[in-house]
């Protein structure tokens, strides 16, 4: 604003052809220099024509300008660029050309009064780099480690098993390590303990393309390659692709929804190349899979459902989740492996590592027009090999084609398939699929062979219906050598609101034909469920159905509370049957450290119980400092900040914010997410009424996968201070730089200071010159913490070696 007043009382200044100040080339008029010098300006800083940061300066009269602070920072500019011109302009430099000690290869600096710039000219003008399609990564990232921990237990009333999963990764010397297994446990005789370690690698990621070193399955993240490959499961090895962890990824989501029909409830499992990657709790009747927690990509899955800890059903299903071609001038996309078939099994009977010969493989998509992506795998091994190829075709931004042709070639046997899908969204919330599966299986033996060919056509479509409804329909017609004939399910839900109160109706059902072509499979049920109160979360629901010509009944209520306490929700229910009644109870809670759910069921009729747990944990190490969070809370974490806050009125919210979300922060240590990758700020700040500041403001890193950076925080309760400042001759100070604990100002012409200070602060500083020595200002005992601004008439100050 002073510099806008004092262009508009100097119009020949703004409209001259030279509009610029270097060297004090412009001379300002007396009577306006105490308006202009040694005030605040707010500029734009250039840094060879390109943006830098917005940030309040002091200049003065012979041509010296100086930081204050900066007010707003691009986020495209590499932090460590950013904070060396910031300690430079803080130490202050003189504007035209630079003749001897020029910071940072400096030529000349420029400071504009049409548009209140500075514009620095470097000697890396003409050399600066054009702008890549990759994200800058320095020479130096981050170390650190974090360990996602997962622990499920089940005890029935003959055995009790554990399942324990653990997944490390770190960054270590720019590269990423990744350490992911699994240990089963079981109580039965005739069991062991088994550890399973199927990822023991390093890998590092360049501009368009990783390489990877140790024991990895190819096929469980192969890069931006979307063709499937073979389950191979552990190879010990290398293998090298390209890539688009450094370019801009936005992320994809699933063309078709994966359904699954449970009689009771229960737990689906998610299995990919051999193991376990999710698990969802099942409710009866006719449900999706959240396909949000599983990897992009188009590759088959294998669901089975558990009910009182045994295997009921096994279906297999499509995941496709595409990429996209993020970069359409590169139009191969690849991978290349090789090593050894290892499998490493460490068990309570002996340690087995089941080595083969040389086992190889690869992977490539081509982009043949911006519509058509093609495709094509292949694996060899002593004794075998698979080929596939696909092509997913973009008919319009409505519909998709997929197909693809797999063979497996073995000494005794020949497998074959194919796959043809058809995607559409009707509209938004709409979606529709078309497919038609072939597989065929070739068995050879000395005197006799055998084949097995079996085909499946179906379709499926989810639509949503006028008064909050919303239809789901699955249909196929499979002949294959344990099934044959028709399957249909369907589900309808409506939402409506009673007397206040949410209520949601179901009605879902299902026919198909029975394994090893025994009864058709055939139910149908529904349900209700509705808030018991208006403005709480207490919800009670009703089924009832059939399977199988068994009737079934249940009655269930959930608690979920409002606040954000430890307990997320608590469950009862009774379930009445043709065979048997079941009492069950469970309950999750999540803290800041742990999360995890329970439950018990226990049928009378047997007299047996089932007791369940899931518990889950992630470690965080980085820079020495050690931090612990919930499962839930860390979901999906690769990199992250360590923050320990410190501040100095408990009522005040802390936030950190980036371009994504929204942190809460805690008194003490927290856990911060943080984007791989990305050189993007995470602000701090004060939310709500209390007026607060944060140290430091923003914190922008480059972050690589496994990163931990640890970092301490002080907020701080703030108030305005406006006051006149008076030194020991008893002078009225103007034009003077002052600092409080936590803002720096310049006193301006009329000798009146407004400058941001801690609620806790007791001096002032009145920085020292060339013509004047520096001060100390003392300020009464207590502010008062109640009030925004609080006035002064006069602060004494007294030279610092006199305090």
């Amino acid at each position: 604003m002073k510099v806008l007043f004092a262009l508009m009382l100097i119009p020949e200044i703004a409209l001259g052809s030279s509009v610029f100040l270097a060297n004090n080339t412009i001379k300002i008029p007396s009577e306006f220099k105490q308006y202009f010098y040694n005030s605040e300006i707010v500029s734009q800083v250039y840094l060879n024509d390109s943006p830098l940061f917005e940030a309040v300066f002091s200049l003065h009269e012979n041509g010296q300008i100086n930081l204050l602070r900066i007010l707003d920072e691009e986020p495209d500019i590499k932090p460590q660029v950013k904070n060396e011109w910031a300690e430079i302009l803080q130490k202050g430099i003189s504007l035209g050309a630079c003749d001897a000690s020029c910071p940072a290869g400096l030529v000349s600096a420029e400071y504009r009064l049409d548009n209140s710039s500075l514009k620095l000219f470097t000697s890396h003008y003409e050399t600066e780099q054009v702008k890549s399609d990759y994200i800058y990564l320095p020479s130096a990232l981050p170390n650190g480690v974090i360990m996602h921990n997962n622990l499920s237990a089940v005890s029935v009333h003959s055995a009790k098993t554990w399942n324990f999963s653990s997944s490390v990764i770190s960054s270590l010397f720019g590269w990423t390590q990744n350490i992911s297994l699994q240990s089963y446990g079981s109580s039965q005789a005739n069991q062991s303990q088994e550890t399973n370690i199927y990822a023991l690698y390093t890998q590092k990621e360049l501009a368009g393309s990783f390489i990877r070193l140790g024991i990895f399955s190819p096929d469980t993240d192969k890069g931006n390659v979307e063709t499937n490959g073979f389950n191979t499961g552990s190879v010990a090895g290398v293998m090298w692709g390209t890539s688009n962890a450094l370019l801009i990824n936005n992320e994809s989501v699933s063309a078709s929804p994966i359904y699954i029909t449970a009689a009771n409830q229960g737990i689906a499992e998610v299995w990919l190349d051999n193991r376990l990657i999710y698990s969802q709790q099942l409710q009866p009747g006719m449900q999706a899979i959240d396909t949000r927690r599983l990897p992009s990509g188009i590759y088959n899955i294998t669901i089975n459902t558990l009910e009182n800890g045994k295997v009921v059903d096994t279906q297999t299903a499509q995941v496709y989740k595409p990429l996209g071609w993020q970069n359409p001038n590169q139009k191969w996309r690849l991978n290349l492996w090789g090593g050894q078939k290892k499998d490493l099994v460490l068990s309570s009977k002996n340690t087995t590592e089941n080595d083969s010969a040389f086992i190889g493989g690869g992977a490539i998509d081509y982009l043949f027009t911006p519509r058509v992506i093609l495709g094509s795998s292949l694996l060899i091994s002593a004794d075998n090999y698979q080929l596939s190829a696909r092509s997913n075709i973009t008919l319009s931004s409505d519909d998709s084609f997929f197909a693809q042709y797999t063979l497996t070639n073995e000494d005794t046997r020949k497998n074959s398939g194919v796959d043809l899908r058809y995607y559409r969204t009707l509209s938004p919330g709409n979606s529709m699929n078309v497919f038609w599966r072939r597989t065929s299986n070739q068995n050879y033996r000395l005197t006799e062979s055998s084949q097995q060919v079996g085909n499946t056509w179906g379709a499926s479509l989810f639509t949503q219906l006028p008064w909050s409804s919303s239809l789901t329909l699955n249909g196929q017609y499979m002949k294959t050598p344990s099934r044959e004939g028709v399957e249909i399910d369907t589900a309808l839900t409506t939402k409506a609101i009673l007397a206040n109160r949410d209520v949601n109706f179901r009605l879902s059902a299902y026919d198909r034909p029975g394994f090893n072509q025994k009864n058709r499979e055939q139910g149908v049920a529904l349900g209700v469920s509705l808030s018991v109160m208006p403005s709480a979360k207490h919800t009670l629901s009703v089924d009832a159905g059939i399977n199988d010509s068994n009737s079934y009944s249940s009655l269930n209520y959930q608690w979920q509370p409002q606040d954000e306490g430890a307990v997320r929700w608590l469950g009862a229910g009774i379930s009445q049957s043709s065979e048997n009644t079941l009492i069950s109870g469970n309950g999750a809670l999540e803290s800041r450290t742990l999360s995890g759910d329970a439950y018990v069921q226990h049928y009378v009729q047997d007299k047996s119980t089932t007791t369940g747990i899931n518990i889950s944990q992630t470690l965080v190490l980085g820079e020495g400092n050690f931090a612990v969070s919930s499962g839930e809370r860390s979901l999906g974490m690769e990199s992250a900040f360590i923050v320990d806050l410190e501040s100095d009125d408990p009522d005040m919210q802390i936030v950190a914010s980036d371009s994504i979300k929204e942190t809460k922060l805690f008194q003490g240590r927290n856990i911060i997410p943080t984007d791989i990758w990305k050189n993007e700020p995470i602000h701090f700040y004060s939310m709500g009424t209390n007026n607060g500041k944060v140290f430091p403001e923003y914190e922008s890193i480059n972050m690589n996968r496994g990163s931990v950076k640890y970092l301490k925080l002080k907020a701080v309760k703030t108030t305005v201070l406006v006051a006149m400042l008076q030194d020991n001759f008893g002078q009225i100070l103007k034009h003077r730089q002052v600092t409080s604990d936590i803002s720096s100002g310049i006193i301006n012409a009329e000798g009146v200071l407004t400058l941001d200070s801690g609620i806790n602060n007791q001096k002032l500083t009145v920085l020292g010159n060339s013509q004047s020595s520096a001060l100390s200002c003392q300020l009464p005992d207590v502010l008062s913490p109640g009030k925004d601004v609080q006035f002064f008439p006069v602060i004494h100050c007294s030279p610092i070696g006199d305090m």
